[in-house]
C-alpha cells in the first residue's frame, strides 16, 4: 500500500471515529442541557469562532457592498439549513440511541441524489452503488436492536432531510 493511500485510509478512519463518537457526546452533552440549549451553545461557539473572520472579510469588502451582503445571505441560509439539521438531530436524540440517530442521519447519503433529481442533477449508476452501499454498511455498524421507526428515529429523519439540503445547497 502506497504511503498517499495509507494516510488517506487513516483519515477515513479518523473521519469515521469523529463522526461517530460525536452522536455519543452529544447525547452525553444532554444530559445536563436540553435539545434546544445544546444546540444555541453549540452555534453560538461556531459564531463565535468564524465572527473575527467576518468582521476581517467585512472591512477588506467595504467598497463592494453588493457582493459582501450576498454573501452573508448565502452563509445566512446555508447556516439556516446546518442548524435546523442539527436541532431535529439533537430532538432526535432525546427519544432514540446514539447508535440509531447516526444510522438515520447517515440515509442523506441516499436523499442527496433523491433531492437532486427533484431539480433535475442525475447521478451516475456508481455513485448509486456507493450510497446503497454506504447505508447498508451503517445499518450493521450503527443498528443492534430491531424496531420500528420511534418518535426520535422520526425526528433524526427529518433532521437528514436538511443535511441533505445543506449539502445540495452548498
Amino acid at each position: 500500500m502506497t504511503s498517499a493511500r495509507l494516510k488517506a485510509n487513516g483519515m477515513l478512519l479518523i473521519t469515521a471515529i469523529i463522526w461517530g463518537g460525536a452522536f455519543v457526546a452529544q447525547r452525553a452533552g444532554m444530559q445536563s442541557l436540553g435539545p434546544f440549549t445544546f444546540n444555541g451553545l453549540r452555534f453560538a461557539l461556531g459564531t463565535i469562532t468564524l465572527l473575527p473572520i467576518f468582521l476581517w472579510r467585512r472591512g477588506r469588502h467595504q467598497k463592494d457592498d453588493v457582493d459582501f451582503q450576498r454573501t452573508v445571505l448565502i452563509g445566512g441560509a446555508a447556516g439556516l439549513l446546518l442548524f435546523v439539521g442539527a436541532t431535529f438531530q439533537q430532538l432526535g436524540l432525546v427519544y432514540t440511541t446514539a447508535g440509531r440517530a447516526g444510522f438515520v442521519t447517515g440515509l442523506y447519503v441516499i436523499i442527496v441524489p433523491l433531492l437532486g433529481m427533484s431539480w433535475g442533477d442525475r447521478a451516475p449508476l456508481q455513485s448509486w452503488a456507493g450510497a446503497v452501499l454506504a447505508v447498508v454498511g451503517l445499518y450493521f455498524l450503527s443498528v443492534k436492536e430491531q424496531g420500528t421507526m420511534a418518535l426520535g428515529d422520526a425526528f433524526v429523519l427529518v433532521g437528514a432531510f436538511f443535511w441533505a439540503g445543506h449539502v445540495q445547497f452548498i
